[in-house]
């Protein structure tokens, strides 16, 4: 038998429970901060546009590898 008792598989299920739940806000907190480079990029891009077109495409092609 895997688990010895109905309590030792609960506390199993509470640790993965709560590990879970941990993972979850990494995850969110790793999105935030996507969205927020992602702007940044975008932000960069547009002030690129304005001050400095030429240097665009090599921006872009720089991105993309």
């Amino acid at each position: 038998m895997l688990f010895n008792n109905q309590i030792e598989a609960n506390d199993v299920i509470n640790e993965l429970t709560a590990s879970l739940a941990l993972k979850e806000k990494e995850i969110a907190v790793l999105k935030l901060q996507l969205l927020n480079y992602q702007k940044k990029g975008a932000e960069f891009e547009q002030w690129l546009k304005t001050t400095a077109p030429n240097l665009l495409s090599t921006y872009r092609k720089e991105k993309t590898k």
